[in-house]
């Protein structure tokens, strides 16, 4: 049995399929993409691996997304336009690593390189640290595929040697007032700050009423963060038309693993799911939308601001569309009813109870199983809960959490 700093390894193998994008393989990719930009790989952290892999370069200041699926490798010459111009409009959302090629292509994979919001200090290339004495990096290639929230050493230096599991803790949302960790105050205490003009420490005044500056993002941010974005002009980069079937199209021709009947049944759900699209009606004015504007695309700056991120989906289509995914969460994975009501309140409008809401429920769902096709092969625990996920909308099973 061998071990790396407490974290049981295999003996004889890899802990992962042989798959196009393993987790072996995105660090390999990691590495490389350090050796072109100049970065500092040392302390490297894979946050997540699924659809795509994404890194911290806590020296460098810079996290790394790298697309797992070729499919969908053309999207980041658009996430690069639009995040600058967001950048140019001053619209809180992720910073591209500045001096950094944007994108940057690795053999067969695309990689966006971004600011790490959550770290003060300057980005960029920095001196690559000294190596421990009497120590010999360790090859690329081993038979160790380090599991998500694994740390690695600086580039080309292959697996990573230690193991630091990260999370991201959501408190229950049942109320919209949350008390400030590790402070007395309290969601009255801060109503009571803010009848007096000013928010309680913690809590800060914006569009959408007082909301917190520590803490992960909320429904009211990520309300207020849509606002913003579904009012801006229409932006001077391409944008596609909204058509949110066009990525399941491509992730099923590009599937990695998925037995012929399941990729029929998808196809033939996927008709049903364009057809009835056909025949929606939008009651908002179509605009510049985010695309999959959940909680997780929401971060935290270290200076309290909530900054939007991931504008893979980005396109010019019907705001409904960016209100969907906290109701289909509500529906779908149990989350408190007070989300969904938030941000409705919040943002001004509520998308379950608008005619067209089923359709886009049911390509919400749709999107969310094929998402991880291209990777089922490589990423064993990712295709188990694929199987599950769909197995429940095969049959219609709705208590699947």
């Amino acid at each position: 049995m061998n071990h790396l700093n407490g974290v049981r390894r295999p003996a004889g193998g890899p802990v992962a399929g042989g798959g196009r994008f393993t987790v072996a393989r995105a660090w390999e990719v990691l590495w490389e993409i350090c050796a072109a930009a100049g970065l500092d790989g040392q302390d490297a952290e894979m946050i997540k691996i699924a659809a795509n892999a994404v890194f911290r370069l806590p020296r460098a200041g810079v996290v790394v997304r790298i697309s797992g699926s070729r499919a969908m490798a053309h999207r980041a010459d658009k996430v690069v336009q639009v995040a600058r111009w967001l950048a140019r409009h001053d619209v809180p959302a992720v910073r591209l690593a500045p001096g950094l090629p944007a994108p940057l292509r690795i053999a067969d994979t695309v990689a966006t390189l971004w600011i790490d919001a959550g770290r003060e200090g300057p980005v960029g290339p920095g001196e690559p640290p000294e190596p421990a004495a009497g120590i010999p990096p360790p090859a690329v290639g081993g038979d160790v595929q380090p599991p998500t929230g694994a740390r690695g050493p600086a580039a080309g230096h292959g697996p990573p040697t230690r193991h630091a599991a990260q999370g991201r803790v959501v408190p229950p949302r049942g109320t919209t007032m949350r008390p400030v960790t590790g402070r007395a105050a309290t969601g009255h205490a801060a109503s009571e700050h803010a009848a007096r003009g000013r928010p309680a420490p913690g809590w800060a005044a914006t569009a959408g009423g007082v909301s917190r500056t520590d803490g992960p993002p909320t429904e009211r941010d990520l309300a207020v963060a849509l606002r913003q974005l579904h009012t801006l002009p229409l932006p001077d980069v391409p944008l596609p038309g909204f058509d949110p079937l066009a990525d399941v199209r491509l992730r099923l021709a590009d599937a990695e693993g998925l037995p012929a009947a399941d990729l029929a049944f998808l196809q033939r759900l996927t008709a049903r799911c364009e057809a009835a699209l056909e025949r929606v009606v939008y009651a908002l004015p179509a605009g510049i939308i985010h695309g999959d504007a959940h909680l997780g695309n929401l971060v935290r700056a270290h200076d309290g601001e909530v900054l939007i991120c991931d504008f893979d989906a980005a396109c010019h289509g019907p705001p409904e569309w960016d209100l969907i995914p906290l109701a289909v969460g509500r529906l779908r994975f149990g989350y408190p009813p007070e989300q969904h009501a938030t941000l409705a309140a919040t943002y001004g409008f509520d998308v379950m109870r608008w005619p067209g809401f089923e359709v886009l429920r049911a390509v919400r769902e749709l999107k969310l199983v094929t998402s991880v096709v291209p990777v089922l092969a490589s990423n064993p625990r990712v295709a188990a809960q694929f199987a599950v996920r769909l197995a429940s909308l095969r049959y219609q099973d709705e208590t699947v959490r």
